[in-house]
């Protein structure tokens, strides 16, 4: 609770100065205090200073075998309640939409995207590595079920004494795999869709 941010935390300001600066949109998450108690935020701000806010909806928690030392953090939801916040994210003349971890174990919440126009799917996940194969299966699937190519940010190292399994990675709208980094280290998987089809790049930026 003492960590959460408001809507309009100034905390944001150096994110918003780079989002302008920059010329690019940048999605950041945060625990955010609302009237309805405290959420898992995504917040989205664009290159014009305005700052938009998605919230989880689906909470989660964790199990044994993704701890690095036995000890195993306590369910979401004894701290946040599921949210209800989804704006869309509009990105020069395409629209994207925002998912967080355990938001794509619903298929309704693909598929609302894109029947709401969404082209691409923005997933921001913790995932172990137990856990990596069916995850990233399952967006490769959504991929393909609804022609929108798929982003998938994970961590690139432990984090709160958890394993993270790593390799963030880009699917086109037909499902194939475009780019993925490394399982340990941070850095940026990059993919640019041209007349003559798509292009990934990574580039890994140092330790995790």
């Amino acid at each position: 609770a003492g960590l959460a941010f408001s809507p309009a935390d100034p905390r944001l300001a150096p994110l918003v100065e780079a989002a302008s600066s920059h010329s690019m949109t940048l999605i950041a998450g945060a625990p955010v205090r609302l009237a309805s108690g405290i959420h898992i935020g995504a917040f989205i701000i664009s290159p014009d200073r305005t700052v938009g806010l998605y919230t989880k909806h689906r909470l989660g928690a964790f199990t044994a075998s993704a701890s690095c030392d036995g000890v195993v953090p306590p369910a979401e939801a004894t701290v946040f309640q599921p949210g209800t916040l989804n704006p869309l994210v509009r990105v020069g003349g395409d629209t994207a939409a925002v998912a967080v971890c355990a938001d794509i174990g619903q298929p309704s919440h693909p598929r609302q995207a894109a029947e709401r126009g969404a082209r691409t799917y923005l997933a921001s996940m913790f995932v172990i590595p137990s856990e990596f194969e069916q995850e990233t299966a399952r967006l490769e699937t959504y991929a393909v079920q609804h022609s929108m190519a798929v982003v998938f940010a994970n961590y690139g190292g432990p984090s709160g004494g958890l394993r993270s399994a790593g390799r963030s990675a880009i699917w086109s709208g037909t499902g194939d795999l475009l780019v993925r980094l490394e399982p340990v280290g941070a850095g940026v998987a990059v993919a640019v869709e041209t007349p003559a089809g798509w292009r990934g790049r990574t580039i890994m930026l140092g330790g995790a």
